[in-house]
């Protein structure tokens, strides 16, 4: 059996280990100290617990590790199955002596048992010493995968408490938390995964901080306010997923309660006690709105359009559209990396549009692998034309924002947008007069003269619903239409009287309209005079379920 495995068949030990030797080569030089990395050598191993090292002070660029998620895997007593035989080699008097080991046991009552405390302060122990070798502004990157949402509260205040934080949303629209899909080929297929199971892990980026925090200062309670606030984030992801189970929760909550310094503060919050007494946990292992239930034959009623599913919908769609036959691996990742953290579709959502939408066909001659195609015909409403839920960037109060924002809202939006990259505004003034506040939060805009525009043109430029300015230099102007009439009039009139008082201004230009209307739009604008006067290309027509941060600054 040992002779099979080492050298027989195409995945063996000793193909393995040829082809690591043919990519890395000589380049491993191992260290004794780490002053010897200055040298020649390249590589320091240390077979210890990581909570102390032989490494000097601020002296490391970046960890990467890959802590113990919680119990899921009881390293060293495995281990101690073939470590008995060979306690010569290893020096060992006996079992392996895992008391640093940073585990926490799935039973209790036995001499190594190791408890939730234990596996915290172990973390707590090892990111000190990541924050005392790390150099200051590094990073402490790290894998991990768990579906207990009381072990991400323990490594989030193990970080915290070590001097680490994940990086808000203004510095990164992920919060430092990346899914990373699966390798298809060490996953079972799609379809047979259990509802509510994770695939793949995620990448946490974690910031070093010079102050630490006052460990006697951490609360162990929400206050009514914060818990009314996180009823209601836990609301908003029910109501995104169509039900949701600890996984998407999980990874949904993990960054709002985050970057609002709550998550370490819940040692003794008992979330599914929580989650019992506001909602409703159903046989599919699934909790929902209590009113989303039937009282009686405590069966699901019939829902709307699900979110996700309408978000996964929309990229399936597009991607082979594009690609005409793409593999599992590639559908996974255009959906995780563009739905990030709470917009994670679970897995039946992604189960039930490919099973809808696609069939599943040979990757390619010789591949065993399949991949999946667009059926020949589409079932109805496979677009999607409004969609009615938060989106993207939206889920955890950032923005507030539905398909259904009338005008004004839209505005008060764009104008948010314009904040977040530090640039002026100047709202039409006919929409200063209708509403005062917006009066309050305009530039004032003076004379043509300041902007280098001619007369006639300031005066059309003035009364665009809103302009983004950076000093005196208009960047993009944008006008929203909630009707084909006022989507012509802003095309064909607005628009187009502008660029021709002013043929080389230098303004990037948006039409924002319902998504039923973008068709009928780009009728309005594709027009053979307009393709003339090279009007196509100077204006952008955006469907408000695209009205993402991150798409208007993409165009931008």
């Amino acid at each position: 059996m040992f002779e099979q495995r080492f050298k027989g068949g195409n995945n063996t030990v000793l193909k393995g280990k040829k082809e690591s030797q043919k990519a890395i080569g000589i380049f491993t030089k191992f260290a004794g100290t780490q002053k010897d990395l200055k040298g020649d050598k390249t590589c320091l191993l240390l077979t210890r617990s990581a909570h102390k090292l032989p490494i000097e002070d601020r002296s490391v660029d970046i960890v990467i590790t890959d802590p113990p998620f919680g119990g899921n895997v009881q390293y060293a007593e495995l281990c101690d199955f073939w470590a008995v035989w060979l306690k010569e080699e290893l020096r060992l008097k006996g079992v392996i002596d895992n008391k640093d080991e940073a585990i926490q046991t799935r039973h209790a009552g036995f001499e190594t048992e190791k408890t939730a405390d234990h596996y915290e302060n172990m973390l707590y122990r090892v990111f000190r010493e990541c924050h005392r070798v790390l150099k200051p502004n590094g990073w402490m990157v790290m894998t991990f995968h768990n579906r207990e949402v009381g072990v991400w509260m323990s490594l989030q205040r193990a970080a915290a408490r070590a001097g680490f934080k994940l990086p808000d949303s203004s510095f990164d629209r992920t919060r430092g938390m990346i899914y990373q899909p699966p390798i298809e080929r060490y996953t079972p297929t799609l379809h047979l995964r259990a509802p509510g199971s994770m695939l793949g892990d995620f990448v946490l980026s974690f910031q070093r901080q010079e102050a630490q925090p006052e460990i006697d200062k951490i609360k162990e309670a929400l206050t009514p306010e914060e818990e009314k606030d996180f009823r209601n984030k836990v609301e908003e992801l029910i109501e995104f997923h169509g039900g949701a189970d600890e996984s998407l929760l999980m990874t949904g909550l993990i960054p709002y309660l985050n970057e609002r310094g709550l998550l370490h503060r819940l040692a003794n919050f008992d979330l599914r006690s929580f989650l019992n007494g506001h909602f409703v946990f159903h046989k599919d292992k699934k909790w929902y709105k209590k009113e989303m239930v039937d009282k009686d034959t405590k069966s699901l009623k019939p829902m709307e359009a699900i979110p996700a599913e309408l978000l996964t919908e929309g990229l399936v769609l597009s991607l082979l559209k594009e690609k005409k036959i793409a593999s599992l691996d590639d559908i996974l990742i255009a959906i995780y990396t563009a739905l990030v953290n709470s917009h994670r579709p679970g897995i039946e959502a992604i189960n039930k549009v490919l099973l809808r939408f696609c069939d599943q066909v040979k990757l390619a001659r010789g591949e065993k692998r399949t991949g999946y195609k667009l059926k020949s015909v589409l079932p109805e409403h496979g677009e999607i034309k409004a969609v009615e839920a938060k989106i993207q960037t939206t889920l955890f109060g950032e923005d507030i924002i539905a398909s259904k924002l009338d005008h004004n809202e839209l505005i008060a939006l764009l104008a948010k947008y314009a904040a977040k990259l530090n640039q002026d505004i100047h709202i039409g003034e006919t929409e200063q007069r209708k509403v005062p506040n917006f009066k309050e939060i305009s530039t004032k805009m003076l004379s043509p003269l300041e902007y280098g525009i001619n007369p006639k043109a300031f005066d059309i430029i003035k009364e665009i619903d809103i302009l983004w300015l950076k000093g005196k230099r208009i960047v993009a102007a944008f006008e929203v239409a909630y009707s084909i009439e006022t989507a012509d009039k802003a095309i064909n009139v607005r628009y187009r009287n502008l660029f021709s008082e002013m043929p080389n201004l230098d303004v990037k230009t948006f039409v924002i309209v319902k998504d039923q209307d973008y068709s009928k739009a780009e009728e309005k604008l594709f027009t053979p005079a307009n393709n003339k006067d090279g009007l196509c290309d100077r204006i952008k027509i955006v469907k408000v379920s695209n009205m993402t941060f991150d798409n208007i600054e993409r165009k931008l």
